[in-house]
């Protein structure tokens, strides 16, 4: 799934989609990625309230989204992200923080699919990365779909509890994986 970086220090994987597989017995050597402190100047209060929201970093997609609002790729909104990570906090606190994640998805088809939908350039390059879980999988769709306030939290509760709304929703399915994530080489 396109993601505008994995770590801070890992630029080379900006805009790039992720294509997940679990590690085998012996995982494969590469880039590790993992969550990181966020290292730009923000006033200290907000920093003091970042650093107990998520006291071991956050991942790419946390600090775009939830700290600097400056995503190239934009999926969905700041508020629906923002209630997103509320509900999963009340709800479903052991499923991972969306902040806390990189992006993936399971084939390389589902991969072109999503560059071809949110890069129109097609520039970005897709990697094959691996971990040693199965990630987080949930309809990415339902962060779109249009609605009420009720609508917005019954799809919210649909997303971490994996499950399909009632209603017609398209499926596209992302995989959500916490760091470590072994960055083994490019995908195509």
């Amino acid at each position: 799934m396109l993601s505008p970086t994995i770590t801070h220090s890992q630029r080379r994987f900006q805009n790039a989609a992720l294509l997940h597989r679990r590690s085998k017995r012996n995982p494969s050597r590469g880039t590790v990625a993992r969550a990181h402190p966020v290292r730009r100047r923000i006033p200290t209060a907000l920093q003091q309230h970042l650093d107990v929201l998520f006291p071991n970093g956050v991942a790419a997609h946390g600090e775009i989204n939830f700290v600097n609002a400056a995503a190239q790729f934009q999926v969905t909104d700041h508020l629906i992200e923002l209630i997103w990570e509320n509900v999963r906090r009340a709800h479903f606190p052991t499923a991972p923080s969306r902040f806390e994640s990189a992006f993936a998805v399971d084939t390389l088809d589902e991969a072109r699919a999503f560059r071809t939908a949110f890069d129109p350039t097609e520039a970005a390059k897709i990697w094959l990365v691996e971990t040693d879980s199965d990630g987080f999988r949930a309809n990415m769709e339902l962060l779109r779909a249009p609605g009420t306030a009720l609508m917005t939290s019954y799809h919210s509760h649909c997303y971490w509890s994996q499950q399909s709304p009632d209603h017609e929703v398209p499926v596209t399915w992302e995989v959500l994986l916490t760091p470590p994530i072994r960055v083994i080489g490019p995908a195509e």
